[in-house]
């Protein structure tokens, strides 16, 4: 079961509304960044953007392979994708004077956020068996 979870989480995180913006963004930006016209670090925006392609490809990544890993790198994965998704669309919504309009734009991510708080549950559920044994 947590293997289709994440198998999904995956595939949900691939249509994501913010996950096509964030590359856009890239793509306009590798260019000047290749030729040296653009420095991540003197636009704060462009760096935000840096900063959450690689959180995101990192939550993407640790949900995908924790299937089949140790029970607390399970626990960690499930974990930091709850926080990370949740943690996104607060800072959006606040940042982008939307409030909870952003849930709207976000709608994948309250969907990866709900499934990752399922798959925590069978994270916990689980632990909660093999103490019992």
């Amino acid at each position: 079961m947590e293997t289709k979870l994440a198998r999904t989480i995956t595939g949900i995180l691939g249509g994501s509304f913010l996950v096509i913006g964030i590359a856009i963004l890239l793509v306009v930006d590798l260019p000047d960044l290749l030729t040296g016209k653009s420095n991540p670090l003197n636009n704060p925006f462009m760096l935000k953007v840096y900063m959450l392609a690689g959180l995101y490809i990192f939550a993407a990544y640790l949900v995908a392979s924790s299937p089949g890993k140790h029970i607390k790198r399970r626990f960690f994965s499930w974990a930091f994708s709850i926080i990370f998704h949740i943690g996104l669309l607060v800072y959006l919504g606040v940042s982008s004077g939307l409030g909870t309009y952003i849930m709207i734009f976000g709608m994948m991510e309250v969907l990866v956020a709900i499934l990752s708080t399922w798959g925590l549950v069978l994270v916990a559920n689980e632990t909660g068996r093999a103490t019992e044994a």
